[in-house]
C-alpha cells in the first residue's frame, strides 16, 4: 500500500502556495534522495530570491538582475534534466497552483497524456509567474532608479548646504560671539561709568555737607557780630552807621546761599533718582544680556547638533528657514541692544555734563561763601579797630582835660606871685588856642573818620560788585571771544551776534539785563566796563584827597593822625589793586 503525504511550504515574499506530493516507496532510496535534493534546491532558490530582494533594496539592481538570470537559467537546466530523465519526473517536487496533486499512471515507467498535460499547464503557469516576476523586477528597478536619482539630488543638496549654508552659519556664530564680547566690554564700561558717577555724587554730597556746615558757622559768627554790635557803645554805633546795612546785605546773601543750598539738595535728590533709574536700566540690560547669552548658547548647541546631523541626514528647507529666522531674530535683538547701549551712553554723557555743571555751581557757591566770610571778618576787624580808636580818643581827651585842669591853677598862682617868662606865656596861649580849637578838630576828625569808613564801605561794595560782575561777565566774555574767533575763522561776516545775560545781581542791575549787541570789538560791553573803571578811579582820587586833608588837619592829634593815615593808605592801595584788576580784563576784552 502506498502512503501519500502532502506538505504545505511557504516560499518567497509573495507567499506562493506550493503543494508537494511525494510518492514514498520503501523500495527506492534514490527517489528519496532526489526529493531531498529538490527540496534543498527550492530552499536555495528561495534564499537566493530573498537575498535578491535585499540586494535590490540596497541599490544593487544590476547585480540582482544578474542573479535572477542565473536562477532562471538554473531552473531551466533543472527542468530540462528532469524532462530528459523520463520516469524521474514523478519524483521531483513540482509547484502547482490550485492543484492538489498529480495523478500517476499505473505503469511506473511511462507518463500518461494527462500527466503531460498537467506538466504543460504547470510550465505555462511558471512562465506566467516568471513574466509577473519580471514585471515586478522592472518596477523595482524603476523604483530603485528613482530612489538613486532622489539620493543623488539629496547628496547634491547636502553638498550645497555644506558649501553655502554651513559657512554662513559659522560666520553668523562668530559674529554673535563678537557681539557678545562687545556687549561684555560695554557692560564693563557702563559699570565703570556708574562707579565714577557714584564717586562724583558722593563728593558732591560731601561738598554740600561742608557748605551747610560753613553756612551754619557763618550764621553763628554773624549772630556774634550782631550781639557785639548791639552791646557796643553809642560812639561805636555812630562810627559804623553803615554796618546794619551791611549786616542786612550779609543776611540777604546768607538767605540766597541757603536758597542755593536747598536748590543744590533738590538737584542732588534728582541726581540720586536718575542714578537709581540708570542702575535699574543697567540691571535690565544685564538681564537682557544674560538672556541673549543663553540664547547664544542654545543657538550654538543647535548649530553643533545641526552640523552633526548634516553629515548623515538631509538638511530640510524648514530647518534652514527656521535657522534663518532665528538668526534674523538674533540680529534684531542685537540691534536693539546696541541702540539701548547707545542711548545709555548718551544719557550717561548728559548726566556727567550735568554733574560737572553742578560741581562748577558748588565751586561758585563755595567761592561766594568764602567772600562773604572774608567780608564778615573784615567788618568785624573794622568794628574792633573803631572801638579801639574810640577808646584811644577818649584817653587822649581825658588826658588833655586833666592837663588843662592842672595848668590853669598853676598859671593863676604864677601870675599873682611873679611875672612869668615870655616862653611860658606863649605856651599857655598856644594851649588855650588848642583847647578852644579842640572840639572843632575833634568833630572834624570824627567826620573824617566817618567819611573814611563810608569810603571803605563803598570800596567793599565796589569790590563785591566787581567780583559779581566779573563772575557774571567772564563766561559771557569767553563766549564772545570764542564767537569772535569763530567769526574771524569763517571770514568777513556782516551779521550781528546777540548774547543774553541772565541773573546779574551786582549794582542792583535788573535780572535779565537784556541783549548786548556787539560786533568784532564788543564796543558797548567795553564802554560799560570803562564806566565802572572811571567810577573806581574817581573813588581812589577822592580817597587820596581825603587822606591829604586828614594829614594836614589832624597833625596836633599825633597818634590819631597816623592811624587815619594808615587806614587811608590801605584804602588807596585797595583802590589801586582794584583798578589794576580792572585793567587786566579790559585789556583782554579790548582786543
Amino acid at each position: 500500500m502506498k502512503a501519500v503525504r502532502s506538505s504545505l511550504s511557504f516560499g518567497p515574499p509573495d507567499r506562493w502556495k506550493i503543494f508537494k506530493i511525494t510518492v514514498l516507496s520503501p523500495q527506492n532510496n534514490r527517489r528519496e534522495k532526489r526529493r531531498a535534493v529538490a527540496e534543498a534546491d527550492e530552499r536555495a532558490n528561495s534564499s537566493a530570491l530573498a537575498r535578491l530582494y535585499s540586494a535590490m533594496d540596497s541599490r544593487h539592481a544590476s547585480l540582482g538582475r544578474r542573479t535572477l538570470e542565473d536562477i532562471r537559467q538554473k531552473r531551466a537546466a533543472e527542468k530540462l534534466s528532469k524532462t530528459s530523465s523520463g520516469p524521474d519526473l514523478s519524483k521531483a517536487s513540482i509547484p502547482i497552483v490550485h492543484h492538489v496533486g498529480m495523478r500517476k499512471s499505473e505503469s511506473a515507467s511511462r507518463l500518461s497524456e494527462s500527466d503531460v498535460g498537467d506538466l504543460v499547464a504547470q510550465i505555462k503557469d511558471l512562465e506566467r509567474k516568471n513574466a509577473e516576476l519580471e514585471e515586478q523586477n522592472k518596477n523595482l528597478a524603476s523604483m530603485l532608479e528613482t530612489k538613486e536619482a532622489g539620493g543623488d539630488v539629496l547628496q547634491k543638496r547636502l553638498n550645497d548646504l555644506e558649501k553655502n549654508t554651513v559657512p554662513s552659519l559659522r560666520k553668523a556664530l562668530k559674529d554673535v560671539a563678537m557681539e557678545k564680547d562687545a556687549a561684555v566690554v560695554g557692560r564693563e564700561d557702563l559699570s565703570a561709568q556708574l562707579r565714577t558717577l557714584k564717586k562724583r555724587l558722593k563728593d558732591a554730597e560731601e561738598e554740600q555737607y561742608r557748605a551747610e556746615e560753613d553756612a551754619a558757622s557763618l550764621r553763628a559768627e554773624l549772630n556774634m557780630i550782631q550781639q557785639q554790635a548791639m552791646s557796643g557803645t553809642l560812639s561805636a554805633v555812630t562810627a559804623i552807621a553803615n554796618s546794619p546795612d551791611q549786616i542786612q546785605t550779609l543776611e540777604k546773601e546768607l538767605a540766597s546761599l541757603k536758597f542755593e543750598l536747598q536748590r543744590e539738595s533738590q538737584l542732588r535728590q534728582q541726581e540720586r533718582q536718575q542714578l537709581a533709574e540708570e542702575q535699574a536700566r543697567a540691571s535690565t540690560l544685564t538681564s537682557e544680556k544674560q538672556e541673549l547669552e543663553e540664547k547664544l548658547e542654545a543657538i550654538s548647541r543647535k548649530a553643533s547638533e545641526v552640523s552633526e546631523k548634516v553629515a548623515g541626514k538631509e538638511f530640510s528647507l524648514e530647518d534652514k528657514e527656521k535657522l534663518e529666522k532665528q538668526l534674523h531674530d538674533m540680529a534684531v535683538v542685537i540691534e536693539k541692544l546696541e541702540s539701548s547701549r547707545q542711548k545709555l551712553l548718551i544719557e550717561i554723557d548728559s548726566q556727567s555734563s550735568e554733574i560737572e555743571r553742578l560741581f562748577e555751581e558748588n565751586s561758585n557757591l563755595s567761592s561766594s561763601y568764602q567772600e562773604s566770610m572774608s567780608i564778615s571778618v573784615h567788618w568785624e576787624n573794622q568794628v574792633k579797630d573803631c572801638l579801639k580808636q574810640n577808646e584811644e580818643l577818649r584817653g587822649t581827651l581825658d588826658k588833655l582835660r586833666t592837663d588843662q585842669a592842672k595848668g590853669m591853677p598853676e598859671s593863676h598862682e604864677g601870675r599873682d606871685n611873679e611875672t612869668g617868662s615870655a616862653a611860658y606865656t606863649t605856651e599857655v596861649l598856644s594851649i588855650k588856642v588848642s583847647l578852644i580849637n579842640l572840639p572843632r578838630r575833634q568833630s572834624r576828625a570824627e567826620a573824617l573818620s566817618a567819611e573814611v569808613l563810608q569810603l571803605s564801605a563803598r570800596l567793599q561794595q565796589s569790590t563785591q560788585a566787581y567780583n559779581g560782575l566779573a563772575h557774571l561777565y567772564k563766561p559771557v566774555l569767553r563766549n564772545i571771544e570764542s564767537s569772535l574767533i569763530k567769526l574771524k575763522q569763517d571770514g568777513p561776516v556782516t551779521g550781528v551776534a546777540i548774547v543774553t545775560l541772565h541773573d546779574v545781581k551786582a549794582f542792583h542791575i535788573a535780572e535779565g539785563i537784556g541783549q548786548i549787541r556787539f560786533r568784532y570789538t564788543c564796543d558797548e560791553a567795553i564802554e560799560f566796563l570803562d564806566k565802572r573803571r572811571e567810577l573806581i578811579t574817581n573813588g581812589a582820587s577822592h580817597a587820596r584827597q581825603v587822606l591829604l586833608e586828614v594829614n594836614t588837619e589832624l597833625d596836633p592829634l599825633g597818634h590819631r593822625s597816623k592811624t587815619v593815615l594808615f587806614d587811608g593808605c590801605r584804602l588807596a592801595n585797595q583802590f589801586q589793586a582794584l583798578e589794576a584788576e580792572e585793567d587786566g580784563p579790559m585789556k583782554i576784552n579790548g582786543k
